[in-house]
């Protein structure tokens, strides 16, 4: 459970972090 919270929050932080800094 654990494991799939932390891969939906990269998933989800990803894009942002790209979009920031673009």
């Amino acid at each position: 459970m654990l494991r799939n919270i932390c891969r939906i929050f990269a998933m989800a932080i990803f894009p942002y972090d790209v979009m920031i800094q673009t």
